[in-house]
């Protein structure tokens, strides 16, 4: 008989209680948390047979032979977090809708990938033309209140080389995936991403990037809803283990399109003594803007081949639009 059984049969003997008592005692409980239940002493029978009671009669069950649950240090959380989506219907058939298999993608996207956009916001002196922006994007786990959603976060340096972090989730909604960020430091900036979920394993993916910047500009501060074309790349992802996260690290850096073993030296390498550290060293050194004219230093990968990709990403997400190609929507406006 199921250890289920045998609790329950156990528990009714030594409590004196008839099947019907307990039936009464167990249905009093369902109404008290539930506001609703019947339960007979023919469906005590039932389970004593070792069929299992739904899960409503069975938490019933479980506080009266073994007390309240314990305390879960999760559920402020996902009250919190139910809370923000269900104002949105959409956002919670994203999370809910079993055709969403975001969590099952994880495997395909996983680790870090360059991001490649041209900056929201340049307004520098003798500026010719849009500066590349380099970010770096780290897809790390999948969340563990919401098993729908993946979590990330993205670094970036302003022009003063200050970093800036953003953490946010991805989400897949059929073929695509949708990355949320949110400036971690100062809340007042977020970033969307929109691309298109890989087949396999590509290691580069375009869609669009969405925003409204929070920056100076020399008329006053400004927050200017924006969008651009974007690219993401593939770096690769480091081992949770030492020993292997440390070649996966060799492996990244030698694909990055900056050339890092001019940005670190010994004494740094020997000090990344964890997985986490080796993680945490590359966020603070890929980022910024990218000046394609200047391709040829030995600030970027020696590899002729990663530097053609690079030209071929930043050929391919110009966001220069001929006539000929102006969407419909904004024919009207030019």
């Amino acid at each position: 008989m199921p250890r289920f059984a045998e609790l329950l049969r156990h528990y009714i003997e030594s409590a004196n209680w008839t099947q019907d008592d307990f039936a009464e005692e167990i249905n009093g409980r369902v109404q008290k948390r539930r506001g609703e239940g019947e339960i007979t002493g023919s469906l005590v029978r039932y389970w004593l047979e070792g069929n299992l009671p739904n899960a409503r009669q069975f938490e019933a069950i479980e506080s009266l032979l073994f007390g309240p649950p314990p305390e879960d240090p999760n559920r402020q959380k996902r009250y919190e977090f139910r809370q923000c989506y269900e104002g949105f219907p959409w956002w919670q058939h994203v999370l809910n809708a079993k055709e969403n298999a975001t969590a099952r993608s994880f495997d395909r996207i996983a680790g870090l990938w360059e991001v490649y956009y041209y900056s929201f916001a340049q307004e520098a002196d003798g500026q010719t033309g849009p500066l590349l922006s380099l970010q770096l994007l780290d897809i790390h786990r999948v969340n563990p209140l919401q098993k729908n959603l993946i979590d990330c976060s993205c670094t970036d340096f302003d022009e003063n080389h200050k970093e800036l972090r953003f953490d946010g989730h991805i989400v897949q909604v059929n073929e695509t995936l949708y990355t949320f960020l949110e400036d971690s430091s100062s809340g007042n900036e977020i970033i969307v991403h929109v691309v298109d979920l890989p087949t396999g394993q590509r290691d580069i993916l375009y869609g669009i990037v969405a925003g409204v910047p929070n920056y100076d500009s020399r008329g006053g501060r400004r927050h200017t809803p924006t969008t651009a074309r974007l690219a993401l790349r593939r770096l690769g992802r480091l081992s949770p283990r030492l020993a292997t996260a440390k070649k996966d690290w060799w492996d990244v850096c030698d694909r990055c399109v900056m050339n890092m073993m001019e940005e670190f030296d010994a004494q740094e390498w020997k000090s990344l003594d964890s997985a986490i550290a080796l993680r945490e060293s590359l966020k603070v050194k890929i980022g910024g803007y990218i000046d394609l004219g200047q391709l040829g230093s030995k600030k970027f990968n020696k590899n002729e081949d990663i530097r053609k990709e690079l030209e071929a990403i930043a050929t391919r997400i110009s966001n220069e639009v001929s006539s000929a190609h102006v969407p419909f929507v904004l024919q009207g406006y030019r």
